[in-house]
């Protein structure tokens, strides 16, 4: 047995861009205008980039609500599931080629919500989760996905809490995080530790 350490880096409502260093941004085109941000590797310079004289076994991931599109019309600069397939990819890459290790990505799929930009756009949030699985085309990758865990929808509308009270800021934050651990642990088991004895990755549509 071999005793394990977990250490969190992580701040709610940000955006990919802020944990992303100027190598990886340089390799996305910022598609809208060609603006940038002021917080552009905020995040990377004072969160990650600190750790890198450490030695990870693998990443966990959960991010990109921040990333969604407020209307379908228009988005702002480096935001929406065009820019985010982009810079997935190039993050992974990057903080792998920092790290000088091949770092298993475990990540997750985002859940439904019903307010916010789900409330202003159609196609928005499905188009982030199709933009996130870019990241499954790089190697030891694994995704854990929450599209079952958020509110449940009854025939007047959406369940949007528990016993609890509501779900927070409109069911962004949803409270059924608990099935999430068996799912990153069983894509870590295979990835991570090659054990195969517990299946972790099923059917994924091809198209729609």
């Amino acid at each position: 047995q071999v005793p394990l350490g977990l250490l969190t880096s992580a701040v709610g409502g940000t955006r990919i861009h802020c944990w992303s260093s100027a190598e990886a941004l340089h390799e996305c085109p910022q598609y809208l205008n060609g603006t940038t941000s002021p917080t552009d590797s905020n995040l990377w310079n004072t969160m990650i980039a600190p750790l890198l004289p450490m030695r990870f076994k693998f990443m966990v991931w959960l991010q990109s609500e921040s990333d969604v599109c407020a209307s379908d019309s228009q988005c702002a600069p480096q935001r929406g599931a065009k820019y985010y397939a982009c810079a997935i990819q190039a993050m992974v890459k990057d903080w792998r080629a920092k790290f000088r290790a091949i770092l298993p990505f475990l990540w997750v799929q985002i859940s439904p919500w019903e307010g916010h930009e789900a409330a202003t756009t159609a196609n928005q949030l499905p188009d982030m989760r199709i933009a996130q699985m870019a990241a499954n085309d790089l190697p030891l990758t694994g995704m854990a996905t929450a599209v079952d865990l958020g509110p449940n929808a009854t025939k007047n509308g959406w369940d949007t809490g528990d016993e609890h009270g509501p779900d927070p800021w409109g069911n962004v934050h949803f409270r059924n995080k608990g099935p999430l651990g068996p799912r990153l642990s069983a894509a870590a088991m295979n990835i991570v530790y090659k054990n195969r004895s517990v299946p972790y990755r099923g059917p994924e549509a091809a198209s729609a």
